[in-house]
């Protein structure tokens, strides 16, 4: 059986990447240098299914993420959404597990997040920006979870290339209860058509850093206006072991 500390660094390293992008505009799992004009609204949704163990269907866990993102100010953004999750059996607290086998609890929700990103103009095609997330955890996540406060600050470089590519590279600092650890990232994504605001696909790798020991992994995704105001987007992850350990699916539409 896993230990609690254990089982917070997994369900972090599960779950951080999503918490702090779920408002990204042009990735998913980084943050981007874009964010939503003053006064506008941006409506997001998400589905991820995470897979923890390949081999431990009980260490699956699934969450849905429905969230709003604003435009404050010219250059600045305020985001706040929530977690509606179910853990498998073999994710939630030891003492706990007898009492929910085989499937686990219900779904439940988890955690209130909040944040606020920044982006700084240049007067470039080198953008950059920075994100301060602070995330709740409901009585059932500390009940079952053993589910903390985590803060974290994500620091985003972003370069706008010729025909509307885009490279952008992410830097994150997480404090979940008593552990710290870092995350980064780096994608690149092109349009796949002539059309530069058409169907594009994008290709993140991703790494986090827990006490040492660093894990990394590989998302491709491809991004599908619907319109001029909405994107559907979707992304297979992948480990260092060629395994798919998450899937997403996004819907984000502005007003």
């Amino acid at each position: 059986m896993i230990s609690s500390l254990s089982r917070k660094i997994i369900l972090l390293l599960m779950v951080s990447s999503p918490i702090l992008a779920h408002h990204a505009l042009e990735y998913i799992s980084l943050e981007s240098a874009t964010i939503a004009r003053f006064g506008e609204a941006v409506f997001h949704l998400h589905y991820d299914y995470m897979i923890d163990d390949v081999d431990d269907p009980q260490k699956d866990h699934w969450e849905v993420t429905p969230g709003l993102a604003y435009g404050l100010l010219p250059g600045v953004m305020a985001d706040v959404h929530t977690h509606f999750a179910q853990f498998g059996n073999h994710l939630i607290a030891a003492e706990k597990q007898s009492s929910y086998a085989p499937g686990g609890p219900s779904p439940f929700l988890e955690a209130l997040a909040a944040s606020v990103q920044f982006s700084i103009p240049t007067g470039t095609n080198f953008k950059t920006g920075a994100a301060l997330t602070y995330e709740f955890p409901f009585q059932r996540s500390r009940d079952l979870l053993d589910g903390e406060e985590v803060f974290a600050g994500t620091i985003i470089l972003s370069r706008e290339l010729a025909q509307h590519r885009n490279l952008t590279v992410n830097y994150s600092r997480i404090k979940d209860g008593d552990s710290v650890f870092s995350e980064g990232g780096i994608g690149i994504r092109s349009p796949l058509t002539a059309d530069e605001h058409g169907v594009a696909a994008g290709l993140e790798f991703l790494a986090a850093n827990e006490g040492g020991s660093t894990s990394w992994t590989v998302l491709p995704g491809i991004y599908l206006p619907i319109g001029y105001q909405s994107i559907l987007k979707t992304g297979l992850e992948f480990d260092e072991d060629g395994n798919a350990t998450h899937l997403n699916l996004t819907f984000m539409t502005s007003f």
